[in-house]
């Protein structure tokens, strides 16, 4: 009886002891890449959210394509590496949209942009007035974006203007360039005869030939002298790269863009 009543408790130990079915704990979509308190989707994809807006300007039509594209534009003498891209009928300004990306794909120490733009039957009649930072170095998970009318749907420009000028740099990229005192001032200058290059890219001179049609202007065959100098030549081999990446023109009283083919401004200029 004895031995039965041991057998029964240990039996009910043993039932007390038995362990319990592990819940799978809830699924958590996170990314090192990631910034912080980035908006996730349920498929583990990452959200850049933002609005578009026009100024004073006169928005177009609604139910005009709006198209945005994340890019990886860490190096600076390549094309950028597109990312992500969306497209969305727009509707009353200011848009909001929701653009996703993997965030596997995206490297802390890289920079990356949207841009937008925007197209009528197939036109491209705005762009984003810059490339907006996000991700990566710029731990940017909302961008504002306000647009500019396209170079392509601005009236046609006088040529004119455009060649026989010295035009003078002042800004390449996101960096303003100023030449000090009584130093020789970086430009270019487009001669119409020849379609010709000449300037100057802030250690050497320069040379080299142009094709324009209309907003449309290419380099090429871009060099120059071969002087070592102590200062200006990081300037110099910045503003050569630029060069194979312009695309088109566009002038605004006295300032001169040369934009690329997403209508981004590499450089500005002033007469």
């Amino acid at each position: 009886m004895r031995a039965f009543s041991v057998l029964a408790a240990s039996m009910a130990l043993g039932a007390c002891a038995a362990p319990t079915p592990a819940v799978p704990p809830e699924p958590e979509y996170k990314s090192v890449a990631s910034p912080a308190g980035a908006n996730m989707t349920p498929d583990g994809h990452a959200l850049i959210t933002g609005t578009v807006s026009y100024g004073t300007q006169s928005p177009p039509p609604i139910g005009a394509e709006l198209d945005l594209s994340l890019e990886d534009v860490s190096r600076a003498d390549a094309p950028a590496d597109v990312i992500s891209v969306a497209s969305f009928t727009s509707s009353t300004p200011p848009y909001k949209f929701d653009l996703t990306y993997d965030p596997s794909v995206i490297i802390a120490n890289h920079r990356y942009v949207v841009r937008a733009r925007i197209l009528v039957d197939g036109v491209v009649v705005f762009v984003s007035d810059r490339s907006y930072p996000v991700l990566g170095t710029a731990n940017i998970t909302h961008v504002d974006m306000l647009m500019r009318r396209a170079a392509s749907a601005a009236p046609d420009q006088s040529t004119t203007q455009l060649e026989n000028t010295f035009w003078k740099l002042v800004t390449l990229g996101d960096e303003n360039v100023a030449s000090p005192a009584g130093a020789r001032q970086v430009h270019v200058v487009m001669h119409s005869e020849g379609h010709r290059v000449q300037g100057f890219a802030g250690c050497n001179g320069m040379m080299g030939s142009y094709t324009l049609n209309g907003a449309r202007l290419t380099f090429s065959q871009m060099g120059g002298t071969m002087m070592a100098c102590t200062n200006g030549m990081e300037l110099e081999q910045k503003f050569h790269r630029m060069f194979p990446r312009v695309a088109m023109w566009k002038i605004d009283g006295e300032t001169l863009q040369l934009l690329d083919g997403a209508e981004t401004v590499l450089a500005t200029f002033r007469k």
